[in-house]
């Protein structure tokens, strides 16, 4: 089952405010930035990364900055704050992931740059009560004289650890790519571990939960490593793609995504019998995933819905989340053509219910489109608690210029519940400055809501039983 609800959204354009309707599906509620952005924000094939009400993405237009979007409800315009990390000089973009409270930022190094040779990380530290950045941590990956530098390195980031591509070994005429693990510690974020792939193939996504470690290769390979309390980060077994459930794949392993026992893995390519058009259309597929008790097994296969033609190649599963609990996955399809190509790729998000994948929502943006906008919508997509982001590349609709970078947010996301009885305003599912100034309020209007002890009076021991159950963190 599917939903198309008219809805009413909430657009902010710099410091203009003004309403239009549009056919979404639930979630409801729709925050729009995109005049005010940078030219360069809606960059091919860049994951931005969200945590709470903090969205961070590369600015395309400079390699070397960062642009973030505060995003403080819909009265209060948004902060946009630019960021620029002295340990980078030239260079095109590079990729962002939240591992808990610590942003990685992980360079791509152009070869016309100074420090081409060089692997550079640089990480943040997010201040939960206030929703800041500041700079805390510069690594430089190992490297050598005769190591090649990023393609656009692949990152993969959860509390605690995260994981990303490095360059290649060069040879005469061969090369190796690299993958470094780090962890965190007393002493800071430190390499837990660093191997080869395999030869003369480069990496193009890792996804990283736990002891286990996904990684897809240029090959249409993907290899799963898991990490041994003994031996370290060794190699565990290969993912093969469930290759009867299409016609043909081109780009499996494009991106990867774990949640606890799912994994999904996408071919934007993939070549699927599309009964509804009556040819076939490599318009692509996401690959669902058991792993229980060390062993994964192919449980079901997702393709494109709805309308797509022939030219929307390349687009189902660009850009894969599950949200926080697990209950949900985003799957991206930014040349879906809407309504049978009234509007030729312009792009379309599938919200899939994990209990039962043959449920999907659909959420797509049809209020002002031109005809030919391109990838307008879905470039990537993030959830961040009860929130649903999503990256518009050439976006055109309510009050945007044509063919602008936009970014949306979609509130009140399906299957997010508060996480603990201190999770109390939007987004659900997380922990920050939104929930401790709802107690403050509570507090001091001495609403009995704030009573956390439970002793009938609210007091200093309600203050003190609230930061307890903050402090537990969500699960």
């Amino acid at each position: 089952m599917h939903f198309n609800n008219k809805l009413t959204a909430t657009l902010l354009i710099g410091a203009a405010c003004a309403t239009a309707s549009a056919q979404i599906s639930v979630p409801d509620g729709i925050v729009e930035l995109c005049d005010s952005l940078s030219d360069g924000a809606g960059l091919t094939y860049s994951d931005h990364a969200a945590n709470g009400n903090l969205y961070v993405f590369p600015d395309g237009t400079n390699g070397d900055l960062l642009t973030s979007i505060k995003y403080l409800g819909d009265a209060t315009p948004p902060v946009i704050t630019t960021y620029d990390p002295s340990i980078f000089s030239g260079g095109v973009t590079g990729s962002t992931a939240f591992a808990g409270n610590t942003l990685v930022f992980g360079k791509w190094n152009s070869r016309n740059a100074p420090d081409f040779d060089t692997v550079s990380l640089q990480l943040y530290t997010l201040d939960s009560s206030t929703g800041d950045l500041t700079e805390s941590q510069s690594i430089h990956v190992p490297t050598n004289a005769d190591r090649s530098p990023f393609v656009r390195p692949a990152l993969s980031a959860e509390p605690g650890q995260f994981a990303i591509s490095g360059g290649y070994v060069a040879g005469a005429s061969s090369f190796t790519s690299t993958v470094y693990i780090y962890r965190e510690d007393s002493s800071g974020w430190t390499l837990d571990g660093s191997f080869e792939g395999i030869a003369d193939k480069t990496i193009k996504a890792l996804a990283i939960e736990g002891d286990t470690l996904i990684m897809g290769f240029s090959n249409e390979t993907v290899h799963m490593y898991v990490r041994d309390s003994a031996l370290g980060w060794v190699y565990d077994q290969n993912i093969p793609i469930a290759s009867n459930d299409v016609l043909q794949s081109w780009n499996f392993g494009q991106t990867m995504e774990i949640s606890g026992n799912l994994i999904a893995i996408s071919d934007p390519r993939a070549v699927t019998d599309d009964t509804q058009l009556g040819e076939n259309a490599n318009s692509g597929a996401v690959f669902i995933y058991d792993y229980t008790n060390g062993v994964v097994t192919h449980s079901t296969t997702l393709i494109e819905h709805d309308g797509s033609s022939n030219a929307s190649e390349s687009s189902f599963g660009n850009s894969l989340d599950f949200s926080a609990d697990g209950s949900s996955l985003a799957v991206c399809a930014q040349n879906f053509d809407v309504f049978s190509n009234e509007y030729w790729q312009s792009g379309v998000v599938f919200q899939y219910d994990t209990s039962d994948f043959s449920a999907y929502d659909e959420m797509y943006y049809d209020g002002d489109y031109e005809l030919n906008s391109v990838g307008s919508f879905a470039l990537s997509a993030q959830f961040s608690g009860s929130n649903l982001t999503v990256w518009a590349r050439n976006f055109t609709g309510g009050n945007c210029s044509n063919h602008t970078p936009a970014f949306l947010i979609y509130e009140n996301a399906v299957g997010i519940q508060p996480c603990n009885a201190a999770d109390l305003a939007s987004p659900n599912g997380v922990l920050n400055f939104f929930d401790v100034s709802a107690f403050l309020a509570l507090f001091n209007a001495s609403d009995p809501a704030a009573d956390f002890n439970n002793d009938g009076v609210i007091n200093f021991f309600d203050i003190s039983s609230f930061l307890q159950i903050y402090n537990s963190g969500c699960p």
